[in-house]
Protein backbone atom coordinates (compact mmCIF):
# COMPACT_ATOMS: atom_id res chain seq x y z
CA UNK A 1 0.00 0.00 0.00
CA UNK A 2 1.54 3.47 -0.72
CA UNK A 3 1.92 6.19 1.74
CA UNK A 4 -0.16 9.68 0.71
CA UNK A 5 0.85 12.63 2.65
CA UNK A 6 -1.94 15.45 2.84
CA UNK A 7 -1.34 18.89 4.53
CA UNK A 8 -3.93 21.24 4.91
CA UNK A 9 -3.57 25.00 6.06
CA UNK A 10 -6.90 26.56 7.16
CA UNK A 11 -7.60 29.57 8.61
CA UNK A 12 -11.38 30.07 10.23
CA UNK A 13 -12.72 33.54 11.93
CA UNK A 14 -15.38 31.57 14.05
CA UNK A 15 -14.95 27.61 14.50
CA UNK A 16 -16.87 25.69 17.24
CA UNK A 17 -15.08 22.34 18.47
CA UNK A 18 -17.92 21.08 20.89
CA UNK A 19 -16.20 18.93 24.25
CA UNK A 20 -18.69 16.81 24.45
CA UNK A 21 -19.21 16.40 27.96
CA UNK A 22 -20.74 19.41 28.31
CA UNK A 23 -24.71 20.14 28.50
CA UNK A 24 -25.67 23.97 29.09
CA UNK A 25 -22.36 25.75 28.73
CA UNK A 26 -21.36 24.41 25.03
CA UNK A 27 -17.36 24.55 25.60
CA UNK A 28 -15.10 24.68 23.10
CA UNK A 29 -12.01 23.01 22.41
CA UNK A 30 -9.35 25.39 20.78
CA UNK A 31 -8.31 23.59 17.27
CA UNK A 32 -10.07 20.60 16.20
CA UNK A 33 -9.49 16.93 17.71
CA UNK A 34 -8.11 13.92 16.27
CA UNK A 35 -11.20 12.17 15.57
CA UNK A 36 -12.83 14.92 14.79
CA UNK A 37 -10.25 15.42 11.73
CA UNK A 38 -9.90 11.57 10.76
CA UNK A 39 -13.62 11.38 10.56
CA UNK A 40 -13.45 14.62 8.39
CA UNK A 41 -10.83 13.20 6.07
CA UNK A 42 -13.10 9.50 6.11
CA UNK A 43 -15.82 11.38 5.12
CA UNK A 44 -14.12 13.57 2.51
CA UNK A 45 -12.32 10.54 0.90
CA UNK A 46 -15.25 8.43 1.23
CA UNK A 47 -14.28 5.76 3.21
CA UNK A 48 -16.48 2.44 3.98
CA UNK A 49 -13.81 1.45 6.39
CA UNK A 50 -11.49 2.94 9.11
CA UNK A 51 -7.35 3.77 7.61
CA UNK A 52 -5.39 4.67 10.24
CA UNK A 53 -3.52 7.48 9.95
CA UNK A 54 -0.51 9.47 11.29
CA UNK A 55 -2.01 12.87 12.07
CA UNK A 56 -0.33 16.32 13.72
CA UNK A 57 -2.45 19.26 14.50
CA UNK A 58 -0.86 22.62 15.05
CA UNK A 59 -2.25 26.10 15.31
CA UNK A 60 -2.89 29.11 17.22
CA UNK A 61 -6.44 31.22 18.82
CA UNK A 62 -6.69 34.18 19.79
CA UNK A 63 -9.48 33.47 22.29
CA UNK A 64 -12.25 31.50 23.22
CA UNK A 65 -16.00 31.85 23.07
CA UNK A 66 -18.23 30.05 26.30
CA UNK A 67 -21.55 31.12 25.45
CA UNK A 68 -24.55 29.35 26.28
CA UNK A 69 -26.84 28.56 23.58
CA UNK A 70 -30.19 26.29 23.19
CA UNK A 71 -30.87 23.13 21.41
CA UNK A 72 -33.39 23.23 18.98
CA UNK A 73 -35.64 19.66 18.69
CA UNK A 74 -38.20 20.23 15.44
CA UNK A 75 -41.44 18.63 15.19
CA UNK A 76 -40.43 16.05 12.64
CA UNK A 77 -36.97 15.37 15.06
CA UNK A 78 -36.19 12.23 16.57
CA UNK A 79 -34.90 13.83 19.48
CA UNK A 80 -37.23 13.85 22.51
CA UNK A 81 -35.67 15.09 25.61
CA UNK A 82 -33.23 18.40 24.93
CA UNK A 83 -34.01 22.13 24.50
CA UNK A 84 -37.25 23.63 23.23
CA UNK A 85 -39.79 21.97 20.88
CA UNK A 86 -40.15 24.17 17.96
CA UNK A 87 -42.14 23.90 14.24
CA UNK A 88 -40.88 25.71 11.79
CA UNK A 89 -43.56 28.26 10.34
CA UNK A 90 -41.43 28.42 7.15
CA UNK A 91 -39.11 25.29 6.85
CA UNK A 92 -36.82 28.57 4.34
CA UNK A 93 -36.37 30.86 7.37
CA UNK A 94 -34.90 29.14 10.77
CA UNK A 95 -33.82 31.89 12.45
CA UNK A 96 -37.20 33.44 14.18
CA UNK A 97 -39.33 31.40 11.64
CA UNK A 98 -40.47 28.84 13.86
CA UNK A 99 -43.39 28.15 16.73
CA UNK A 100 -42.56 27.28 20.40
CA UNK A 101 -44.42 23.93 21.01
CA UNK A 102 -42.49 22.83 24.54
CA UNK A 103 -39.61 23.32 26.35
CA UNK A 104 -37.30 21.06 28.73
CA UNK A 105 -37.50 22.32 31.84
CA UNK A 106 -34.03 20.16 32.76
CA UNK A 107 -30.50 19.53 31.30
CA UNK A 108 -31.41 15.52 31.04
CA UNK A 109 -34.77 13.57 31.66
CA UNK A 110 -36.81 15.32 29.63
CA UNK A 111 -39.32 13.63 27.08
CA UNK A 112 -41.56 15.38 24.99
CA UNK A 113 -43.08 12.79 24.14
CA UNK A 114 -44.26 11.42 27.50
CA UNK A 115 -45.00 15.12 28.98
CA UNK A 116 -42.17 14.39 31.61
CA UNK A 117 -40.64 17.49 33.11
CA UNK A 118 -41.93 20.05 29.86
CA UNK A 119 -43.69 23.14 29.80
CA UNK A 120 -46.24 22.79 26.99
CA UNK A 121 -46.84 25.80 25.00
CA UNK A 122 -48.81 24.64 22.24
CA UNK A 123 -51.04 21.45 23.60
CA UNK A 124 -52.27 20.66 19.59
CA UNK A 125 -48.69 20.79 18.24
CA UNK A 126 -47.39 18.87 20.95
CA UNK A 127 -50.09 16.18 20.22
CA UNK A 128 -48.99 16.21 16.66
CA UNK A 129 -45.28 15.75 17.31
CA UNK A 130 -46.53 12.82 19.85
CA UNK A 131 -48.60 11.37 16.45
CA UNK A 132 -45.84 11.78 14.29
CA UNK A 133 -43.11 10.21 16.90
CA UNK A 134 -45.47 7.13 17.58
CA UNK A 135 -45.70 7.14 13.35
CA UNK A 136 -42.00 7.16 12.83
CA UNK A 137 -41.45 4.02 15.91
CA UNK A 138 -44.68 1.88 14.02
CA UNK A 139 -42.77 2.39 10.14
CA UNK A 140 -39.37 1.87 12.14
CA UNK A 141 -40.95 -1.91 13.59
CA UNK A 142 -42.58 -3.09 10.05
CA UNK A 143 -39.22 -1.89 8.19
CA UNK A 144 -37.35 -4.31 10.97
CA UNK A 145 -39.79 -6.31 10.29
CA UNK A 146 -39.82 -6.64 6.39
CA UNK A 147 -36.13 -6.41 6.46
CA UNK A 148 -36.44 -9.61 8.77
CA UNK A 149 -38.40 -11.73 6.43
CA UNK A 150 -36.45 -10.59 3.10
CA UNK A 151 -33.13 -12.03 5.02
CA UNK A 152 -35.15 -15.01 6.04
CA UNK A 153 -36.58 -15.56 2.55
CA UNK A 154 -32.52 -14.72 1.08
CA UNK A 155 -31.27 -18.33 3.60
CA UNK A 156 -34.10 -20.08 2.13
CA UNK A 157 -33.12 -19.37 -1.05
CA UNK A 158 -28.89 -19.75 -0.31
CA UNK A 159 -29.91 -23.23 0.93
CA UNK A 160 -31.71 -24.77 -1.88
CA UNK A 161 -29.22 -23.05 -4.45
CA UNK A 162 -26.38 -24.89 -2.18
CA UNK A 163 -29.06 -28.16 -2.17
CA UNK A 164 -29.52 -28.15 -5.80
CA UNK A 165 -25.98 -27.94 -6.13
CA UNK A 166 -25.16 -30.98 -3.94
CA UNK A 167 -27.89 -33.08 -5.83
CA UNK A 168 -26.20 -32.56 -9.04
Amino acid sequence: MKNSVLRLKLHQNKAHYRKEETVNNKMTYPLPTYSMIIGAIHNACNYKEYRPMDISIQGSYESIKREIYTDYCFLNSVMDDRGILVKLNNPDLLENGYKVIAKALKSQGNSFKKRITIEICDEKELDEYIRISDLRIKFQEENSSINQKISIKKDRNKKNKTRTKNKR
